[in-house]
């Protein structure tokens, strides 16, 4: 978390910045060309800065976050990407899941959907 300052470096280096109190999740700003954008999903507009945004320092860089459907191409049908996946949800938590027996949920769980159909 950072000042507008930063906010501004940021933007100069060409990542994407937002506060969390913008709003939305998808709410950020982008720089292109000597004009700064303001974004809420698909369609940028140029946008100004509030007051309260020139004296936030909760400044961080924005990264969009992966759609469900960007996430199922992505993956397709292989459960160990499935089983890596999840994994990383437990990096950084102190009870382990066995990497294993979660390749042969996701690939049980994948077969099963197949012969549903």
């Amino acid at each position: 978390m950072s000042d507008f300052k930063q906010a501004i470096e940021w933007l100069k280096e060409g990542k994407k910045v937002r506060h969390p109190r913008m709003g939305f999740d998808t709410d950020h700003y982008f720089l292109k060309g000597a004009h700064i954008y303001h974004c809420r999903s698909e369609e940028p507009w140029e946008g100004g800065f509030t007051f309260n945004e020139y004296e936030a320092t909760d400044w961080e860089i924005y990264e969009e976050k992966e759609s469900d459907g960007d996430l199922f191409n992505r993956l397709g049908t292989d459960g160990k990407l499935w089983a890596e996946e999840f994994m990383k949800l437990f990096e950084n938590k102190k009870d382990k899941i066995d990497e294993g027996l979660m390749i042969g949920w996701f690939c049980n769980a994948i077969e099963a959907g197949r012969n549903a159909k």
